[in-house]
Formats: structure tokens, sequence, C-alpha cells
């Protein structure tokens, strides 16, 4: 930590959207210290697919110092997506995707910020945030037992994912949400081989209540996501080496997500999270910025949650970075006025309307075999796909 604890940007949170903002925000010329509660690349419930949206900000953060990990990232053209009952349908996507694992994805964003000049603190909570002259006074503890430690920002984005509670922040745990009853559960498996392995698909299958994605990864896996019903996962063993194949047995009624997990072997232990709740996060200030799951958890059908998580947090730091060359005594404020006009403008409007699509995989069987049928149509589906895209184009550029 630099010996006066002073900071222009302190970034909560070393996912992707924390490790965009502060790579961006460093390269900006800002001192910047990036804290993360847990281990950076530390396993985390995620679907892993990342849409092709993201594809420029990837590039620019690892494409020098870690080229490895764009180049070893399956590229997906298509979706594969199945009914609880009938035949699955392929659905070509716009543009192609990235399979990338969150741990090896997580540590190289993580490295990458720092090789940008981001001081960067991991295993360390930051427990409250009280305004001060010019930004914020934080108060932070390490898992390490060592005394708590105050430094002074002058800006904060906090990027700590859907769930979080900072003393002198308004946080989605304060409050009541609705629909969060859901449950996250993910492994790794080692698929095999089928004719259509050589053209990788992201692949969604319906259940009764929730749904299952597929999107292959590095080093020849498939990473196997789901979200259900909290209720499904009673009597689960969360851990177990085999836990999530032999519930899915049980619990898929799914024939064609049996058939492709056919004599699957799973090399990941289970992860489980709960409990989930889609929707916007916080209520938004005009101090400091919200990025990725902290702006709001977007229904992981949609593919875009990475995405959006980089996008978003790039932005953050880009707007911070320029403000603070405007020569204004309040640039931070300035950012975040930027930031959240952006967020209003196009962010907020694609949000609702993805949630509103949401009620759609609840649909009886019938109509959801006619809705998958006609989202197989290629001239609907690329209109679909458009209609849930964030697109920030100023962090892609």
């Amino acid at each position: 930590m630099n010996g006066s604890g002073q900071y222009d940007v302190l970034v909560i949170g070393g996912g992707p959207a924390g490790t965009a903002a502060a790579w961006h925000a460093a390269r900006g010329g800002l001192r910047v210290l990036l804290t993360e509660m847990g281990r950076p690349g530390q396993d985390r419930v995620c679907g892993e697919y990342v849409s092709q949206e993201a594809t420029p900000v990837l590039e620019r953060m690892l494409a020098r110092q870690s080229p490895e990990v764009l180049a070893a990232a399956p590229r997906m053209s298509w979706l594969r997506l199945a009914p609880q009952y009938g035949p699955a349908r392929r659905v070509p996507l716009p543009r192609p995707g990235l399979g990338i694992s969150r741990p090896r994805l997580d540590a190289a964003l993580w490295q990458a910020a720092q090789s940008a000049g981001a001081e960067a603190m991991a295993e360390t909570r930051v427990r409250a945030v009280r305004a001060a002259a010019a930004g914020y006074e934080i108060e932070m503890e390490s898992a390490r037992r060592e005394p708590a430690r105050t430094v002074h920002a002058r800006a904060l984005v906090v990027a700590c994912g859907r769930w979080w509670r900072i003393a002198g922040l308004s946080s989605p745990a304060d409050h009541r949400h609705r629909d969060g009853n859901w449950a996250g559960v993910k492994a790794r498996f080692i698929m095999p081989e089928r004719p259509e392995s050589k053209q990788p698909a992201v692949e969604l299958y319906c259940l009764p209540e929730g749904y299952c994605g597929l999107a292959p990864v590095e080093d020849g896996r498939v990473n196997v996501c789901c979200l259900i019903r909290r209720e499904r996962l009673r009597g689960t063993a969360s851990g177990g080496i085999q836990s999530m194949a032999a519930w899915l047995n049980e619990a898929a009624v799914n024939h064609e997500l049996k058939a492709r997990l056919a004599g699957a072997r799973q090399v990941t232990a289970t992860v489980t999270t709960a409990p989930v709740r889609l929707g916007e996060g916080a209520a938004r200030q005009a101090e400091h910025l919200l990025a990725g799951d902290a702006a709001g958890f977007l229904d992981p059908f949609t593919g875009d949650g990475i995405a959006r998580a980089l996008c978003g947090g790039a932005r953050a730091g880009m707007l911070l970075a320029t403000a603070s060359q405007s020569g204004e005594r309040n640039w931070p404020a300035r950012a975040a006025g930027e930031y959240e006009s952006e967020w209003r403008r196009s962010g907020q409007p694609a949000f609702r309307a993805v949630m509103g699509l949401r009620p759609l995989l609840g649909l009886p069987v019938g109509l959801q075999n006619a809705m998958i049928y006609l989202l197989a149509r290629p001239g609907l589906a690329r209109l679909c796909f458009a209609a849930t895209r964030w697109r920030m184009e100023h962090a892609q550029g």
C-alpha cells in the first residue's frame, strides 16, 4: 500500500467488472487501489460464456499480459435450445462468443490490473465507507488478522457482486427483494466426443423450475451451470465431486440434457450459491459508480453477465480517467453523473426488457416448444439477441 494511503480511485471487487474498472482507470493515470474479499481466481457460480460484445475489452487487457487465455478459449457460433420435451434446435449466434472458466479469467484480469499500475489487495474486506473532505474514508480489514486500515480515495467503484453490505453505503442486502427463491449450481465436466463438437455451441436446456446452461471452456472441459428453485437443491451434498452429476440425473426432467450428460465425467467440485435475486441492485447514487452485478443481476439465460460486467467496469474506469483530466475540482461527481446518464439512456431500458423475457421460460410445455421453434428462425433470433444486449460502444472501442 502506498505510504500515504491516498488514492484517486478505490475499486471494491476483483471480478471482471472491478478489474476492468481498475485497469482502465490506472491506464488513464489514476492511483488505483483494487480490493477483493476472497482470493483472485477462486471458482464461482457462473455460466462462463463471454458474449462477443466484451471481446475488445478482453483483448485490451489480456492480449499482451495473458494471450494464452484468449488463445485457449473455444469460440462458439451456435446456441442449442432444448425445451423440457421435444428435440433441441440450433440457433446461429450473430457473433461468436468465448468460453473461459472463471478461475482462469479472474486470475488473468487481476494480474492485468496490477500490470496496468493498480495496487491490488486480496482477502481484504471493506467494512465501512464514510464521506470525507474531497472523497471517502474507507475502513478495511484483512483476512490475515492484520490491524484494520483506513485509506482515503477521491472516487469509489462498487463492483463486489450481487449480494453485498458495506456500512455507509446503500446495498441490496439492506432491502427486501422479490424473486429470491432461486439457487445457482455448477461444475465442469469432460464430455464424450460428438460429431457437432467441431462446431462448439453454448447450450440451454429448460427444466421444470429453471434451466441449465452448458458452455465449452479451455482444456476440453464443459461448464455446466443451472439456475433452479432452491427446493430442488435440498438433500444435495454441496461440494461432492459427483454430487451435481447425480443430482442432474434425478432432477433434470429433460431427456436431451440427460442424453448430453450420458458418459460425462465431473472433474471439479460442485459450487452452489443462494439466494439468487434477479433484478436491479442497490439504489443508484451520484456519489459513486456501481458496476457488474452490483448494478443489477441480469438473468443468466441471456448469456450477457460477464460481458456486461466487463463493459460496464471498463466504462466506469474510462469516465473516471477522463473526468480527472478535466481540471474540475469535483471530477468524481462528473464521472458518476455521466455513468448514470449512460445507464439510464441505454443500460436500464435494455436491462428491464431482458427481465421481461424471464416469464417466457415458465410457459407451459407446448408454448415453450413453440417459442423455441420461433427463436430458431434466423431473422427473429437476430432481433431477440439485439434486444437483450447492453452495448457500451465507448467501452468496446
